[in-house]
């Protein structure tokens, strides 16, 4: 009896040091993981830089820390770095006097691919966090037409300017940037020839100046399909889409919205 009770302590006390190695050689993996990085934050040091460091896109360190604004960083705060390229930085994350960014890297203000924008083109910040509030809706936009941007949202020749111009010829498909309701589908004093659609969360999108809409007010409408044809009507000086993006009534600008290219 003795014997076999000792025998099966034996066993046990085996199956014991089995499992703990077992337990420190998954810790032991883990502790390799890229996501295991985590980034204690120092003084100078912002999440651009950290993200460039990394090689981790400045939007992916904002999600995995639960962040919406990445000029919050405080001393000693630390980042989990999801898929970080190195170790935990040594030495501070400073810029180099002198030194200018690398192509492409997020210490780089971004360049506009469109016509005439310049640095109206929104940065990866804006970006991320338009395009995840649209997300949070369930909507997804695209572009109304495919040209080029001829004027930015904001203020123009001193005037408030609500919306985009896209460049176009007369007669070119407007298409819906998503699936909504129109709510309004006519002649609308500057505007000229307008169709109004809403969307869900309380966004909604106007295409202005068209030659003639193609839908009704009250009908339903998907993300692509034909609304209007591009023109000069209302105030216009010449063939384009003046494009706005409404959320609870106000003017947004919606390049943060939209995908890179048309």
């Amino acid at each position: 009896m003795r014997a076999r009770r000792a025998g099966a302590r034996a066993r046990w006390a085996a199956r014991a040091r089995a499992l703990g190695l077992a337990v420190a050689l998954l810790a032991a993996g883990c502790a390799t993981r890229p996501d295991a990085v985590v980034h204690t934050v120092r003084a100078g040091e912002n999440l651009y830089r950290i993200s460039a460091y990394y090689g981790v896109p400045v939007t992916r360190v904002l999600e995995a820390n639960g962040l919406r604004d990445p000029g919050t960083l405080e001393v000693g705060q630390r980042l989990r770095i999801p898929g970080a390229r190195r170790a935990v930085a040594a030495e501070p994350l400073l810029p180099p006097a002198g030194v200018r960014p690398a192509e492409d890297s997020p210490l780089e203000r971004p360049r506009s691919q469109f016509r005439g924008l310049g640095e109206l083109r929104p940065g990866a910040i804006s970006r991320w966090r338009a395009r995840r509030a649209a997300a949070d809706a369930g909507l997804h936009f695209a572009w109304p037409l495919a040209g080029a941007v001829s004027s930015g949202f904001g203020r123009r020749s001193g005037r408030s300017h609500d919306g985009i111009d896209i460049l176009g010829e007369p007669g070119a498909l407007i298409r819906a940037a998503e699936a909504g309701v129109v709510v309004h589908s006519g002649w609308l004093g500057s505007y000229g020839n307008l169709v109004v659609v809403r969307h869900k969360g309380r966004f909604a999108t106007a295409y202005a100046h068209a030659q003639r809409p193609l839908v009704p007010r009250g009908a339903r409408v998907q993300r692509g399909d034909p609304i209007a044809e591009v023109g000069a009507t209302g105030n216009a000086s010449g063939p384009h889409l003046h494009f706005e993006l409404r959320r609870s009534e106000a003017p947004v600008d919606p390049l943060p919205f939209l995908p890179d290219e048309p």
